[in-house]
């Protein structure tokens, strides 16, 4: 089997999933198992550090910290249980 024939496949698989939106009953079990909602975290996306309360995955897949200063949605990024 081709390499690039394969990537190309799993490229393409990715790309359909990608652009579904997330099946909210999955949101939801996800958020009523996680262990981590209620938890104060540190969060750094590359750029900035900021410190909140995880909330949940919203409906696009984004981790929602609340900070003292409001809601933040990240897309990608490290936590780091403070």
């Amino acid at each position: 089997s081709d390499p690039d024939e394969l990537l190309n496949r799993i490229v393409g698989e990715y790309e359909q999933i990608a652009d579904e939106p997330l099946d909210l009953q999955l949101i939801s079990e996800w958020n009523a198992a996680c262990l981590d909602i209620g938890r104060t975290v540190t969060f750094s996306d590359g750029r900035s550090l900021s410190k909140g309360v995880i909330s949940g995955i919203d409906q696009d897949g984004a981790l929602i910290i609340i900070p003292e200063n409001g809601q933040e949605v990240h897309y990608r990024g490290e936590i780091d249980y403070a």
